[in-house]
């Protein structure tokens, strides 16, 4: 996992990081040259790269990470994966 922040504000990201108790690195992308390739419109929205490196969902706004049918769709993934070498 990998965060991409459009923050202006870099001591702003890293209080919010160490609020959130974040432990993945958050790129800086302050010109949103990122979020511009990927359409980005809304924040935050999070993009979920299988193992053969294409989006396989796209979600728009907050999720609840630990809700049993996020979990399943990513378990699912993994084991899709598996048989890329992931």
């Amino acid at each position: 996992m990998i965060g991409v922040s459009v923050d202006q504000d870099k001591s702003a990201l890293e209080t919010f990081a160490a609020a959130h108790h974040l432990s993945f690195p958050i790129a800086r992308d302050p010109g949103q040259s990122v979020a511009g390739r990927y359409g980005t419109f809304k924040f935050p929205e999070t993009y979920i790269v299988g193992a053969d490196g294409q989006v396989a969902e796209k979600v728009i706004g907050g999720v609840d990470w630990e809700d049993p049918r996020i979990i399943a769709f990513i378990q699912d993934l993994i084991r899709k994966g598996e048989g890329h070498g992931v």
